[in-house]
């Protein structure tokens, strides 16, 4: 489906504030006119004279008028013309999404900048989208240079070509952030190829596993715990993956929490000899991001707190292994009943 380029375009001129629904018609088409309604507006703008002037909105024995500045005679307009109407950023996710390919997810956040979605392919690792909102304002670059400093290894929309200055592109880089523009220029680039190159110098991250839809959940996914690799299933699908061993280790250390979880359905921190509780928690985080990786399912594959950690998706011992017959602290082999 082609953008809604007049939308888009209209938006980055006049930004995310609330408008009045006149606005609304011309920005978004009747197929965006059940966004919520905010309140009634005070201000409304004369688009349809093409000079952005302002018409005051006053209420008149329960019917609307708009009048121009200075001006005692004003045109009477239904209720619904001066409706104000919130952006709908589940709407915006779900064009963008259909026309980049990507899974589009609850918009999450708050602000100019929210995160609308899980972009990952066969040549591409698992990567976060986001959009932000860029229009002209006193401190627009600047709330866009603290939103790109929160943000790494990610997709970021601009309504834009034009807003990506020098620095941001500076700074975008640097973090590992993918800059898309929703209009620009060179027109709509695909995802598929702006992504898959990896920064320098940094440890290539993991391939996706499975080609994960929308509707696919944690609590669906079964993991068999080895001592060398782990074997995944989802629906009929399956794969197996090895997790790569640390230096002057039998085993890796991810490969270790998985059977630990799969032994007493938890992963206590500090279990492991010769590693901290701190230690471990950041073992843990990293095995966390390469689930993800592997399978991009929306939400987390853990629940953490400050003393173990829990598997959301299902993790078993390979048939024949006893749960009391798990490796002893550090890298032994489980042995086979």
């Amino acid at each position: 489906m082609p953008l809604n380029k007049r939308f888009w375009t209209l938006l980055d001129r006049s930004g995310p504030g609330d408008r009045a629904a006149r606005d609304w018609k011309l920005h978004l088409g009747a197929r965006w006119m059940d966004a919520a309604i905010h309140r009634t507006a005070t201000i409304a703008i004369n688009l349809e004279g093409h000079d952005g002037s302002r018409l005051n909105v006053r209420e008149e024995d329960g019917s609307f008028v708009l009048l121009a500045e200075d001006s005692i005679r004003g045109d009477s307009v239904p209720r619904g013309d001066v409706e104000l109407w919130k952006l709908d950023w589940r709407r915006m996710a779900s064009e963008l999404a259909e026309a980049h390919e990507f899974n589009e997810c609850e918009p999450d956040g708050s602000g100019d900048t929210r995160r609308i979605g899980i972009f990952h392919s066969s040549k591409s690792p698992r990567r976060d989208v986001y959009l932000h909102l860029s229009y002209w304002h006193f401190g627009a670059r600047e709330s866009l240079l603290r939103d790109l400093s929160r943000l790494q290894d990610c997709i970021l929309f601009l309504t834009s070509e034009d807003r990506a200055l020098p620095e941001v592109h500076a700074l975008a880089k640097s973090r590992g952030i993918v800059i898309q523009p929703v209009l620009g220029k060179s027109g709509l680039s695909n995802l598929h190829t702006t992504t898959a190159s990896q920064r320098a110098g940094k440890t290539p991250r993991s391939l996706p596993v499975f080609s994960v839809r929308k509707d696919w959940k944690w609590t669906a996914l079964k993991v068999e715990a080895h001592v060398d690799h782990m074997k995944l299933r989802y629906g009929m699908k399956s794969a197996k993956h090895s997790f790569r061993k640390s230096n002057n280790s039998k085993m890796s250390k991810s490969h270790e929490i998985l059977l630990w979880m799969a032994r007493k359905g938890s992963y206590e921190f500090g279990t492991s000899e010769g590693h901290s509780i701190d230690a471990d928690r950041r073992a843990m985080q990293r095995l966390a991001r390469e689930m993800k990786d592997l399978v991009p399912i929306e939400g987390e594959p853990f629940i953490l707190d400050h003393e173990e950690a829990r598997p959301v998706f299902d993790v078993v011992l390979p048939t024949g292994i006893r749960p009391d017959q798990s490796p002893r602290r550090g890298s032994e082999e489980f042995e086979v009943a």
